[in-house]
């Protein structure tokens, strides 16, 4: 049985207002369940977490796949939910990140060769010794700045190398050096 078998609409609004239809067993108002649900759930926050743990524990597989198709629809809201947690806990995503570079050495080895032969790539021919010596001054600032603060600097492509709408070059003019933390979060966009 599907859980729309289970709702049936009258056409007319229940005494609160709500026209999204009625249990067919119960006849209670859909909406004014829901929110009866949400108001005890709130009243009564230990035996709701103790319920939807035995719950999870029960349908494991169930709610599996809820939370994938939550996941799958709400793209917007999944990377915001992944960028609070990581804005939150920093420190522990960082570890968490390396921990998962060191298990998976050969995606992380393809990645960072993908990367060096697209700035390979968008090292342009024309760049003088002078404008060699100036990308070198960037790399130098960003170790310099990282043993005297403390925490990582890199050095930055101001438009990215592989970004989606655009891509720059490895030139001076579109280098800058700013804390790790935030050219994590800018990754591949141009205008963060």
């Amino acid at each position: 049985m599907v859980a729309s078998d289970l709702i049936y609409d009258v056409g007319i609004p229940c005494r609160k207002g709500h026209t999204t239809g009625r249990y067919t067993v119960s006849r209670k108002c859909v909406q004014c369940a829901k929110d009866a649900a949400a108001a005890w759930n709130k009243a009564n926050p230990d035996k709701y977490r103790t319920n939807s743990k035995r719950y999870r524990e029960k349908h494991p597989d169930k709610v599996a796949a809820q939370y994938k198709n939550w996941r799958l629809s709400n793209p917007d809201a999944v990377k915001k939910k992944n960028a609070g947690w990581q804005s939150a806990n920093w420190e522990k995503y960082l570890g968490i990140s390396s921990a998962w570079k060191k298990r998976n050495r050969g995606y992380t080895n393809a990645k960072c060769k993908a990367r060096r032969l697209a700035q390979e790539q968008r090292t342009p021919k024309w760049l003088t010794e002078n404008d060699f010596a100036d990308i070198a001054k960037f790399y130098a600032l960003s170790d310099e700045l990282s043993r005297a603060y403390g925490f990582s600097w890199h050095v930055d492509h101001i438009i990215p190398l592989r970004g989606k709408s655009v891509s720059g070059l490895h030139v001076p003019g579109n280098l800058q050096v700013i804390p790790g933390s935030d050219n994590m979060r800018k990754g591949n966009r141009y205008g963060y």
